[in-house]
């Protein structure tokens, strides 16, 4: 059996917590509780009304809630197949294949930097 280093150890733990911060986003996903607001230039905003997103436009919410969706689906497997051939091989390709999902996902992350968890995934990620 292959030995896990503290590297290894945080990205495992940067998956899961990722994992649960998307399904968070995903969960909060109701418009019944939805409401106006008249913002600073006279115009009426509709807000989501509800979970994590309650404080955000009927614009900016699904936003959210796709890269939440685009995390869960895409990235977080992939950082996952990317952590298991680092783990097996441990070669210069599969650090470099790592490294490259990493910071694609932060990415992706990143443009949804107005999320109420933004901060707390770019602590995971600077751990990993």
């Amino acid at each position: 059996m292959k030995r896990l280093y503290g590297i290894d150890i945080l990205g495992i733990f940067t998956i899961l917590l990722l994992a649960l911060i998307t399904i968070t986003g995903l969960l909060s996903f109701d418009t019944a509780h939805s409401y106006l607001i008249t913002n600073q230039y006279g115009t009426e905003v509709r807000l989501f009304g509800s979970g994590i997103y309650a404080h955000d436009s009927y614009f900016k919410a699904p936003i959210f809630i796709g890269s939440d969706f685009t995390m869960l689906f895409l990235v977080v497997p992939l950082m996952t197949i990317a952590l298991i051939k680092e783990v097996r091989n441990r070669t210069v390709k599969s650090k470099l294949y790592l490294i490259a999902v990493t910071v694609h996902s932060h990415n992706i992350f990143h443009c949804s930097k107005y999320s109420k968890l933004y901060f707390f995934a770019t602590f995971l990620y600077r751990l990993a």
